[in-house]
């Protein structure tokens, strides 16, 4: 897997066991046993996130069935058939987890550093500094800390626009 996308997977699959969940595993989302559209949905929820509305109405083609969208007018790029057939998205059971009451696959008093590549990292002292040196930092006093939240909404939009950047993905 090369580009953005493979970057992403490569720092999951790099990401030590420590940061990981008690009760996940890196497995779970770098190869999954279910179908493409319950993967994506999966990836999407998470009991600490905004649950996906009943109003949100998902599509995907009857070709292949391997990608979803919320548009009706996109063709699968796998298949070439529109992307129309709707699709009722079914919750996970919640799963009692006794060692965490967190949600999601990462622990959550980790800070975590996205490049614009979307290599994924936890921060550290000697991650910023690695950094600072990497882009040739020379006034450390003129950068800044920029915090930046992101819904689910935002972020299934940005995915969906990295998948259509031409130079991310080849």
């Amino acid at each position: 897997m090369v580009g953005c996308l493979g970057n992403l997977y490569y720092s999951v699959e790099n990401l030590s066991q420590t940061y990981i969940q008690p009760n996940q595993d890196e497995d779970s989302l770098l190869k999954p046993e279910t179908t493409g559209l319950t993967q994506v949905l999966l990836l999407l929820t998470n009991e600490s996130r905004t649950p996906i509305s009943s109003e949100e109405k998902y599509y995907i083609c009857l070709g292949c069935r391997i990608y979803i969208s919320d548009n009706t007018t996109l063709i699968c790029p796998s298949c070439r058939w529109y992307m129309n057939s709707e699709v009722t998205y079914i919750a996970p059971p919640t799963v009692n987890t006794s060692s965490s009451d967190e949600g999601g696959f990462v622990k959550g008093l980790v800070t975590y550093i996205v490049m614009d590549d979307l290599v994924v990292k936890p921060m550290s002292t000697i991650s910023c500094i690695t950094l600072i040196n990497k882009f040739n930092v020379r006034k450390v006093g003129a950068l800044e800390e920029k915090v930046v939240d992101i819904t689910m909404a935002e972020g299934f939009g940005a995915a969906k626009g990295i998948t259509a950047v031409q130079g991310c993905v080849n």
